[in-house]
Parts: C-alpha cells; sequence; structure tokens
C-alpha cells in the first residue's frame, strides 16, 4: 500500500557501526535489503515492523484529517 510517507526520508543507523544515514521510507517497504555507505556491510531492516508503524501513522493523519473535515 502507497501512503504519503513513501517519499519521506528517515534515518536508519547501521547495527554493525552505528553512522546513521537517510533511505526512503517507499523504498524500504520494498527492498528492506541495505549495504551501510559508511562500513559497506550489509542489513536488512525489518520490512513488517516499517510498514506496520508506517500504517499507523497513516491511520492517525486520516483521523486527524477527518477530524478537520468535520469542524467545517
Amino acid at each position: 500500500m502507497t501512503t504519503a510517507f513513501d517519499n519521506q526520508s528517515i534515518d536508519i543507523p547501521c547495527p554493525n557501526c552505528s553512522e546513521k544515514f537517510s533511505e526512503k521510507v517507499g523504498r524500504l517497504k520494498d527492498s528492506p535489503q541495505l549495504d551501510c555507505p559508511s562500513c559497506g556491510k550489509p542489513f536488512q531492516v525489518n520490512a513488517e515492523e516499517l510498514r506496520v508503524a508506517v500504517d499507523r501513522l497513516q491511520e492517525g493523519v486520516n483521523k486527524v484529517l477527518a477530524a478537520f473535515k468535520g469542524r467545517r
């Protein structure tokens, strides 16, 4: 499912060297395998946890928008 957050970048800490780098949410949902640009080691983002978090954010945004529409 595409969300409004897919084009947003988030900081991801490398589990190997702890350096942080940015990646777009949509890219992580499609391909959670990453190579750290700092140490070069591969690792995987938990795609299911990411999807659940993004879905919850989207639900919250939808509720806020619905509340504002109801105030008109």
